[in-house]
């Protein structure tokens, strides 16, 4: 609603703009850059309508003091960034943290895991990088392989017997995958030598 009352004001509002509107303000959120700065990197010369929009659009959300879904990890991560003492109380509640689907996990996201174990420093993440499906709509598979630059003492434990698929299935997987130019080397296999058919899937 807000995002048509703010294109209307521009005299916008047709199908095209919303849709660029709203990828513009998801991507922006994804990341941890001020809105003036993601506009720097924008050098399409359309963008200049959507810059305005997206500064109307939070300013509506800010008089109303409301949030959209992006802003529950974007705000937050500013929060602790702002507020130190905020961070180190909610860091110290969170002995433990653990990740599913690392490889799904977005740049604000990462960043907020990096905040939250500050205080106890212990993470347990699974994912992998050969499974990133979602980079549409901002995930960043380059996490996996920052993981062990930006934590203490990581150790990786490979998940490379799988139970669902036969050796056939997974030697196409494993020709497929080695392609891939960016990834961390694995090689997929089973004890089921014989078959047909099987769901995909990664390590066990």
């Amino acid at each position: 609603k807000v995002k048509k009352q703010v294109l209307e004001s521009f005299g916008k509002d047709d199908e095209e703009t919303r849709k660029q509107l709203s990828f513009h303000l998801s991507n922006w959120k994804n990341g941890i850059l001020t809105l003036d700065e993601y506009a720097q990197g924008e050098k399409d010369d359309d963008f200049e309508i959507i810059y305005q929009a997206m500064k109307e659009y939070e300013y509506v959300l800010k008089e109303n003091n409301a949030l959209d879904f992006d802003d529950l990890l974007y705000k937050t991560y500013f929060l602790f960034k702002k507020f130190p003492q905020v961070l180190e109380y909610y860091a110290n509640r969170f002995k433990y943290v653990l990740v599913d689907e690392f490889q799904d996990t977005n740049i604000v996201q990462y960043e907020l895991l990096k905040q939250l174990t500050s205080v106890h420093k212990n993470i347990f993440a699974v994912g992998d990088e050969d499974q990133c499906i979602y980079s549409w709509r901002g995930a960043n598979f380059k996490n996996i392989f920052n993981f062990q630059r930006d934590f203490e003492n990581v150790k990786i434990y490979k998940l490379e017997r799988n139970y669902r698929s036969t050796q056939g299935i997974l030697d196409i997987a494993n020709n497929l995958i080695k392609n891939n130019t960016t990834r961390l080397e694995k090689k997929l296999w089973t004890e089921k030598k014989q078959g047909g058919g099987g769901g995909g899937g990664g390590g066990g």
